[in-house]
C-alpha cells in the first residue's frame, strides 16, 4: 500500500512529521553520544541504541544525511511504500525500550523525539476523521447491537429468585 495513493494527511503534517523526523534523528545521535559518558552499562547501552535509532531513523527519513552509505536510500525507498503505521510501530516501540533502559534525562530527550515523531505517523496513520453524518450512520446501525434490558429467560435456569418466592 502506497502512503500516496489514498492519503487524505494534510499537507503541513506531513511536512512536519518529516521535518520532526529529520531533526530528532540528529538529537538522538548527538545526546545518545554524550549519554555514553555514564557509569552505568545500562545506560552506556541505552546511549549506544538511541544513537544506532537516530541513524535508523536518518536512514528512514533522510537518506542525504547519510550519502556516503551505500545503502541509504533503501530504507527510505522501502518504508515510503508502506503504510504511516510501519514507521509508527517502529519508532514508538524502538524509542520506549531505549527510555526503559535508562531513565535519564538525555534519554528521555533523545528517544522522547523519535516517540513523538512515531506517534504523528500514527495519528497519520489514523486517517481523516468521518464527517458528521457519517458517524451519526455508524452510531445508529451500533445501536441496534446494544442488548436491551429485557433479555429472553433462559428455559433451564427456571424461575427467577423473586418468582419463587410470590
Amino acid at each position: 500500500m502506497n502512503n500516496q495513493a489514498t492519503d487524505d494527511t494534510p499537507w503541513w503534517l506531513k511536512y512536519f512529521t518529516r521535518f520532526l523526523g529529520s531533526a530528532s534523528s540528529l538529537v538522538a545521535i548527538g545526546i545518545g553520544a554524550w549519554a555514553c559518558f555514564t557509569i552505568t552499562a545500562r545506560c552506556l547501552m541505552a546511549g549506544i541504541l538511541q544513537m544506532l535509532l537516530g541513524v535508523v531513523v536518518a536512514l528512514i527519513e533522510v537518506p542525504c544525511f547519510c550519502a556516503f552509505l551505500d545503502f541509504a536510500q533503501n530504507p527510505y525507498n522501502y518504508f515510503e511504500k508502506r503504510p504511516y503505521w510501519h514507521k509508527a510501530l517502529l519508532y514508538v516501540i524502538l524509542s520506549a525500550f531505549i527510555m526503559v533502559l535508562c531513565g535519564e534525562l538525555s534519554t528521555f530527550v533523545g528517544s522522547g523525539l523519535v516517540f513523538v515523531t512515531g506517534s504523528l505517523y500514527g495519528i497519520m496513520a489514523l486517517g481523516k476523521k468521518a464527517s458528521k453524518d457519517e458517524m451519526m450512520m455508524k452510531a445508529a446501525s451500533m445501536s441496534s447491537l446494544i442488548p436491551t434490558k429485557e433479555q429472553p429467560q433462559d428455559v433451564d435456569a427456571g424461575p427467577s429468585s423473586a418468582e419463587r418466592f410470590h
